[in-house]
């Protein structure tokens, strides 16, 4: 027998192998690198985080939650002084959540903040607001999961937002309302320490 032969035949039969593939490997994967995602940002190695939550979204681009992990981890990995680009990539993160999963409370949050935090300009802010009422009204168990532990935090939140769009009456009626919900936020507390703005 020719040895070209056998080893054509070796490298058809490897090839023809390789690619039936396991369709359901790669969900399987994605759900994996997902939960890898969410363990290593809940320990703060949102670097780690990030990296997980962009695998999972390769191996399955409509997974919800994987967009989703991948703006929480940009945009922690943008806290203290935040690069534009980290919020954009945040941002970009969110909205692709949403996208997948209208449903995904917790986009919807991450995507409040993210705005709040870029505020570029109004359109920004008042973005950020319709966000966080479509996560109030969404709901769902990916409401309160991290960073943010009730409606009082998201209040507290929509207030400051308020504030910044020059509303400062707005604002401190809302942080009122946080402070009903949650009297010893620290966040709303400061707010309506704040000089009220010329309107």
């Amino acid at each position: 027998m020719n040895w070209t032969r056998i080893w054509v035949l070796c490298c058809v039969v490897l090839a023809a192998a390789g690619c039936g593939g396991d369709d359901t490997a790669e969900p399987a994967n994605a759900h994996a690198a997902l939960k890898r995602g969410w363990a290593a940002y809940t320990k703060g190695a949102f670097s780690d985080a990030l990296l997980e939550f962009e695998r999972a979204v390769n191996l399955d681009a409509e997974l919800a939650d994987a967009h989703n992990g991948a703006g929480w981890a940009h945009l922690s990995l943008a806290q203290g002084e935040p690069s534009e680009s980290a919020v954009d990539l945040a941002v970009d993160s969110f909205r692709r959540a949403i996208q997948n999963d209208e449903a995904l409370s917790d986009a919807w949050v991450g995507l409040g903040m993210a705005l709040y935090v870029r505020r570029a300009d109004a359109q920004d802010l008042n973005e950020a607001g319709e966000a966080l009422a479509a996560a109030l009204r969404t709901g769902g168990g990916s409401l309160y999961r991290h960073d943010y532990s009730s409606e009082a935090d998201i209040a507290a939140l929509d207030a400051w937002r308020l504030y910044h769009a020059g509303d400062s009456a707005a604002a401190f009626r809302r942080a009122s309302d946080a402070l009903k919900l949650n009297p010893s936020l620290q966040a709303a507390q400061i707010l309506l320490k704040m000089p009220a703005l010329s309107e």
